[in-house]
């Protein structure tokens, strides 16, 4: 798992260098002037609101990040979770995102053992959107999918798919966001043990 965070990293970091040396000619300023531009005219079409910590984001983001959480149980036992499932989301189209989610690092400080989790995929579609000054509004679909990467049982048994509906609706410096959707194992275990759970 280590070897393919690394390699993961070393790939993001390869085409981070190459885009900033200009080798490619898309555009004057090279590859990531060109991207850039991309970016910023699919994102000018919506809200310019700040990405909610808790749920999906419905308009469409490109960033790199990742979180580092701890949560102490009723035992009063701290667990760490390095990463919390975040990754790379890049803009493809002016409607589409693609994320992947690098698995997270899970220490119990417990007798549980440590370990990775699971791995996963985001897809989304923009639907519609306005931004401020048209309506500052947001509607996208998007599906995730989680692949049952985790050791030491700290994943999933199976495969899932989560497909998502998101909206968003701002009210001058406000704005409310919020998204339903329902976890789908793909197996009998990971079905017997958490069912189909609607967020």
């Amino acid at each position: 798992m280590r070897r393919l965070i690394f390699s993961l990293f070393i790939l993001l970091a390869s085409a981070d260098m190459y885009a900033q040396s200009g080798l490619t000619s898309a555009a004057p300023g090279g590859f990531y002037s060109w991207w850039s531009e991309r970016t910023s005219a699919a994102q000018s079409k919506q809200p310019s609101w700040a990405v909610p910590l808790v749920t999906t984001y419905t308009g469409l983001f490109q960033v790199v990040r990742t979180d580092i959480l701890r949560q102490t149980t009723p035992a009063l036992t701290h667990t760490w979770n390095f990463d919390n499932s975040k990754g790379v989301n890049v803009i493809l189209t002016g409607k589409t995102e693609v994320a992947i989610d690098l698995p997270p690092y899970i220490e119990h400080n417990s007798t549980a053992k440590d370990g990775a989790g699971d791995m996963s995929f985001l897809g989304k579609y923009r639907i519609a959107s306005g931004n401020a000054q048209h309506g500052s509004y947001t509607l996208s679909a998007f599906a995730l999918a989680t692949i049952p990467t985790g050791s030491y049982k700290n994943g999933s048994t199976d495969a899932s798919i989560a497909p998502t509906l998101g909206a968003g609706k701002g009210f001058g410096p406000f704005d409310v966001q919020s998204t339903l959707g329902a976890t789908l194992p793909t197996g009998k275990p990971a079905i017997t043990t958490s069912g189909r759970p609607i967020a």
